[in-house]
């Protein structure tokens, strides 16, 4: 059951995390955008993986179980290194040092994001092979698995990382919180200042986001090495011929299928805090009207498709205008014509019947009933 639950929020939380991070690439919001990217590419992994192995732990796939291996790993570091990128990048804003952030600036630090965010996991998969005892592992209901043993290469390339990001990402966000306290009535126009296109709001969600995750992985990435020591048979002397002896071997789970922790439903987690800061603003809103609308019109649901936002007027006036013609195709008068006339027709009201042009009067000839009505001809 607890399975089954793990999956179906991995699947919610990656369709969740679609808006914002589309309006985040929009934008070129470097730091926000790889968090995403991780987020959303680990809970469609997880959730693909419990869909395909939900009754069985059958080979079926063994590509895809190569690379869901590495990523797993991968994954959670690349989070951790997006969060830090974000505080880093508000950091430097509240920074007294802080200078102009100019197109160029901008750029650097962008190149820098990207090389941080998806190095670092990158390096993390590659130099897996140097403490993987199996290629994967596989179990009912989870797919495919990460294989490792506990030995000095394994704290120094895997489990180091995330307590150390960690502290660095609590280390910014501290200075961020004390910058902000110091100078809290000149908040909006130090961020003015920095000449960054981030407003007051979307510093202060980007700011409780990242100290969120703070508060929650620095615990967790002490407790994640707790439990590998547990689960990966103690620690033993390192050897290559000794650990990648059955290197060419599946590992599976039959009997004794593992279970879901705290560090399985980390990444269900963050997707779930980026939803509750970015799923709600304004910029979200605008994109899911926008959805609504071409998916309306896509689907005939609405007549009319109207635009969310910045309407033509002149297409306004045409779609009522329109609305006043009869089934049969004759024009009626519209109603606020039969209310308050204008002041420029002298003549009254006659009725809705159609205006009678004599042969003679040939210098403007209507083309319609509609243009007959509003059309003067002279003689």
């Amino acid at each position: 059951m607890t399975a089954t639950v793990f999956a179906a929020a991995s699947g919610i939380t990656a369709i969740l995390n679609i808006v914002p991070f589309l309006w985040h690439l929009q934008n070129s919001n470097s730091g926000p955008i790889c968090l995403g990217f991780w987020i959303i590419l680990m809970n469609f992994l997880y959730f693909i993986n419990a869909l395909v192995w939900a009754n069985d732990a059958l080979n079926r796939a063994p590509a895809f179980c190569d690379i869901t291996a590495k990523l797993q790993l991968a994954g959670p570091i690349g989070v951790l290194v997006a969060d830090l990128c974000i505080l880093r990048f508000l950091a430097q804003i509240v920074s007294p040092k802080c200078r102009m952030i100019t197109a160029q600036s901008r750029r650097r630090a962008s190149i820098y994001d990207y090389c941080f965010s998806l190095g670092l996991p990158v390096l993390v998969m590659a130099t897996h092979i140097i403490y993987q005892p199996y290629r994967f592992g596989l179990a009912k209901n989870f797919g495919c698995l990460t294989t490792l043993v506990l030995t000095w290469p394994t704290y120094i390339l895997f489990l180091i990382w995330p307590p150390i990001l960690s502290f660095v990402a609590c280390v910014y966000a501290v200075y961020i919180a004390a910058r902000l306290i110091k100078h809290r009535r000149a908040f909006g126009k130090t961020i003015q200042q920095s000449g960054s296109a981030i407003t007051p709001s979307r510093f202060v969600r980007l700011g409780l986001l990242s100290t969120c995750f703070v508060l929650f992985n620095l615990p967790l990435s002490i407790y994640n090495i707790l439990i590998v020591q547990e689960s990966s048979g103690g620690y033993i002397d390192y050897s290559w011929d000794f650990i990648h002896a059955d290197m060419k071997y599946i590992q599976f789970y039959p009997l004794n299928p593992p279970t879901t922790t705290i560090g399985n439903w980390s990444l269900v987690i963050a997707g779930l805090l980026v939803f509750l800061f970015f799923g709600f603003g304004s910029e979200s809103m605008s994109y899911y009207r926008a959805v609504y609308y071409r998916t309306a019109s896509l689907l005939r649901l609405r007549r009319h498709a109207v635009k969310p936002s910045g309407a033509d007027p002149a297409q306004v006036h045409l779609r009522r205008d329109v609305s006043n013609v009869s089934h049969s195709g004759e024009w009626k008068r519209p109603i606020e014509d039969l209310v308050s006339p204008s002041k420029s027709d002298s003549r009254p009201f006659q009725g809705l019947q159609e205006v009678k042009l004599p042969a003679s009067q040939n210098a403007c000839n209507a083309t319609d009933r509609k243009s007959a009505l509003y059309t003067q001809c002279n003689a």
